[in-house]
């Protein structure tokens, strides 16, 4: 993934993490504690607190002549930096209980494997589009 690539993605990233987390939050918040109330600084702070888990995607900057290897270890590094992010900050905010944690692992885990099956779909079928342009002009060419 380029540096430009990534700098296009936070922003969409950092949507998507919001939102998700917000959701999750919510009904968090609805089975294990009913009675919490937000407020302003609470919210902000999972606002930054979102922007921040989005920032590992730097990670991911590589050349394109990356081996297999080397991309498998930066994803791995990835999944590791991101989660200690993510747990960092809820055994923070003390909502990271053992009642949670399973719960904040699994959700944690499957949107991380949900995001990275998206973007890698997405990959492909740029790679394949533009794959036929190629053929497309090579068959012009000949």
């Amino acid at each position: 993934m380029t540096f430009q690539k990534v700098l296009r993605l936070i922003p969409i990233m950092f949507c998507t993490v919001t939102t998700i987390f917000f959701f999750i939050l919510g009904i968090q918040s609805i089975i294990f504690f009913p009675d919490v109330t937000f407020k302003g600084p609470d919210i902000l702070f999972f606002l930054f607190m979102t922007f921040l888990t989005t920032l590992p995607t730097f990670i991911l900057v590589q050349k394109d002549t990356a081996s297999r290897f080397e991309r498998i270890i930066k994803q791995i590094l990835h999944f590791l930096v991101s989660g200690c992010l993510v747990f960092g900050f809820l055994i923070y905010l003390e909502y990271l209980i053992m009642e949670t944690a399973i719960y904040a692992i699994t959700m944690f885990s499957l949107m991380y494997i949900v995001g990275y099956t998206i973007m890698e779909i997405r990959d492909r079928k740029l790679a394949a589009k533009l794959n036929e342009r190629i053929n497309m002009l090579q068959d012009e060419d000949t």
